[in-house]
């Protein structure tokens, strides 16, 4: 609708008023007076993001003592910008997300329903149910039942799925990603996830890694290759003296392991055994299990000769198996 106001009371006069697009082509309108306001009305929507000329000519409208106004000439361009995402809520790869948690995505401007789609996913891809609402700029995502814990989703909002209030339509700019609350993705004394150095150290190995597997190898990996084995009793760095050190017994070399996975979102807990090594000899040790995709696997990075969810330098068939931690009592 447009409006154009005038400094008193008016009627229609006897001549044209017009819009026009910029190719010069005129647009039906329908006209209506309420005291000193003209009021034009498309009859149908206009083009987004398309310059119009409304021509207002002499003696279309008077005033109402029957003198004519003057010729008027506006110029507008509709809005032609797509909607797009200010913030979201759980933020990109965040961690330790209620398993109830709501996600609310935040828009530059209010926005409607479109005719796309949109998709929350779990890490195994299966699709998760969930009811939308909008509130002027705010959609809110909200799960039918709880999440499971410690389990990454992804929010995919696809082109088309959303419009400004003027029509244009959201174009997909990439997905969000977040990692629900478990007790294996816990901070513990030891097991520092949320030190500033872990965490930049676990963004850095995971960086390009796009599943969840994906990372806990290539954690697993970097642990394994550059942190020595070095022999002693119990916990004497934690993860974050350990990665500053870049040696460790196998209890330090779990805790920098664990650390790393955590701060990624990955699950990982202890494990301790004794067990027969390849030496012949018994020894109580430490090492992580790490579970993706509904799977625990074995992770100890003591030995080059061990690989992700692979250990030979000890027996696993004959370890006696002492106990499964979230965070290590020794």
């Amino acid at each position: 609708m447009i409006k154009v106001t005038f400094s008193e009371s008016i009627n229609a006069g006897t001549y044209c008023i017009k819009l026009r697009d910029t190719s010069g082509k005129t647009v039906s309108v329908t006209k209506s007076i309420n005291g000193n306001v003209l009021m034009i009305k498309p009859t149908a929507n206009l083009t987004n993001g398309t310059k119009y000329t409304l021509l207002i000519y002499n003696g279309s409208v008077t005033d109402l003592s029957g003198n004519n106004v003057s010729a008027y000439t506006s110029t507008f361009t509709t809005d032609g910008t797509a909607p797009t995402v200010k913030s979201v809520d759980p933020a990109n790869k965040a961690t330790s997300i209620s398993v109830s948690k709501t996600i609310k995505v935040k828009f530059g401007e209010s926005i409607k329903m479109g005719s796309g789609w949109i998709e929350l996913k779990n890490s195994n891809g299966k699709s998760v149910s969930f009811t939308k609402s909008i509130y002027k700029n705010v959609l809110t995502i909200n799960p039918k039942s709880n999440l499971a814990t410690g389990t990454e989703y992804t929010l995919i909002i696809h082109s088309g799925s959303l419009t400004d209030l003027s029509g244009n339509k959201y174009v997909y700019k990439g997905s969000t990603s977040f990692t629900t609350y478990s007790t294996y993705l816990k901070s513990t004394a030891n097991c520092q996830v949320t030190n500033s150095k872990i965490k930049a150290m676990a963004t850095k190995l995971t960086k390009s890694k796009t599943t969840v597997y994906a990372k806990a190898v290539a954690i697993y990996n970097w642990v394994r290759n550059n942190i020595d084995y070095s022999y002693y009793s119990s916990t004497r760095y934690g993860a974050v003296g350990t990665l500053s050190k870049g040696s460790g017994n196998c209890v330090d070399t779990a805790h920098l392991l664990i650390a790393l996975l955590r701060a990624s979102g990955v699950q990982a807990r202890y494990k301790h055994v004794k067990a027969k090594f390849s030496s012949g000899n018994w020894y109580g040790h430490v090492y992580a299990q790490v579970y993706v995709n509904g799977k625990w696997y074995n992770a100890d990075a003591t030995s080059s000769r061990n690989s992700f969810g692979v250990i030979k330098n000890w027996n696993t068939a004959t370890a006696t198996y002492k106990g499964t931690y979230v965070s290590l009592p020794f």
